[in-house]
């Protein structure tokens, strides 16, 4: 009988690294893979208790919302931990700091939560993990200085070719794979994309709807914006079209520049949520690619600046002229590059079963 691993990854970007880790995986063992993921996971061979979509929230006052969903997937994945041989979390900390807690069995954690921008104290519940695998490359020796076992395992995203850039401006626009955060980006980065198609009537817009997201919503705010906008089912095909990119501050800014485009990154909250941020974060940036480079190199538009004019002036400065972030795009892929991500991952989660 297969050993069960429990896999919990409760959003787009956890959903595409479980995916990639768990076909690895069953290309190595033969084993039972059951918990919370997305359609990604699930053609990988993940026996869905509950769907991603349903629990994927952001900020603490718009995770209300999603309450109930979380309370009633933590107890199926808390049932379904008692019976298993070990356990693969992926992000998702708030329920995956509680499932580590209640683990009798080894637990990998794969991005486990960012506490070195905030929250710092998390790591001593992180150390609970029998392994733990880093996406970035300071978070790894951030953790072993707070008693992890940490390995920085490289990302997926960095080990995808570029794709060739469009030969025609294009802006490629990313809000993000919840739809709480879809409806607080979306009208302002279609504003904004309003005031650059006026300076630039020939500027052409692709948008990437995640599958965890409301797709008829988006299409009717797109058709409302009156603006030559190609919808796609992901980042990626959206990238591929694009020679620029606006993207919600998170996974999509480093997918966006580790395919070479140059982003504008956006992020909004809820005042209450906004609030709470200000006095615990701890890092001076919010997009992934400048924290890895130690510098805002992309342009960024936070909170109170993350407004139509804003972003259309950010946007602007990117369009104007692209090949000016072309160092900064070529040192991010050389700071991130680390062949066999998925192997690496999966012969780690091996030992553990």
């Amino acid at each position: 009988m297969a050993p069960r691993l429990l896999c919990v990854a409760g959003e787009a970007s956890g959903d595409r690294l479980l995916a990639a880790v768990l076909a690895a995986l069953r290309a190595r063992v033969d084993v039972d893979a059951v918990g919370l993921g997305g359609d990604a996971s699930a053609a990988a061979g993940l026996r869905l208790l509950a769907g991603a979509r349903a629990v994927a929230a952001g900020g603490l006052v718009e995770a209300a919302a999603h309450l109930p969903a979380v309370v009633g997937a933590y107890r199926r994945l808390r049932s379904a931990l008692d019976g298993s041989s070990a356990a693969l979390l992926v992000d998702f900390p708030e329920v995956n700091r509680r499932l580590l807690e209640r683990s009798r069995a080894p637990v990998a954690w794969l991005a486990p939560p960012q506490a070195w921008a905030w929250r710092p104290w998390r790591a001593r519940a992180v150390a609970r993990a029998a392994w733990v695998g880093c996406l970035l490359p300071f978070e790894a020796a951030w953790y072993r200085a707070h008693g992890v076992a940490a390995e920085w395992v490289g990302h997926p995203l960095a080990e995808a070719s570029a794709p060739p850039p469009a030969a025609e401006p294009c802006v490629a626009l990313l809000p993000g794979s919840r739809d709480g955060t879809v409806r607080r980006l979306l009208p302002v980065m279609l504003a904004a994309a309003i005031r650059a198609h006026r300076r630039r009537p020939r500027l052409r817009f692709t948008l990437a709807v995640a599958s965890t997201v409301d797709r008829l919503a988006v299409r009717r705010a797109v058709v409302a914006s009156d603006l030559p906008i190609a919808l796609r089912d992901d980042a990626p095909a959206a990238l591929a079209e694009a020679t620029v990119a606006m993207a919600g501050a998170g996974t999509a800014t480093l997918e966006a520049t580790l395919a070479g485009r140059p982003v504008v990154a956006l992020a909004r909250l809820h005042p209450a949520s906004a609030a709470v941020a200000r006095r615990l974060v701890r890092v001076d940036h919010v997009a992934l690619p400048n924290l890895v480079l130690g510098r805002q190199a992309f342009p960024e538009r936070v909170q109170d600046a993350c407004t139509p004019e804003g972003v259309a002036e950010a946007l602007e400065i990117v369009l104007a002229d692209p090949g000016r972030f072309s160092p900064d795009l070529a040192e991010l892929h050389a700071r991130m590059h680390q062949p066999g991500f998925a192997a690496r991952a999966a012969s780690r989660i091996a030992a553990l079963l």
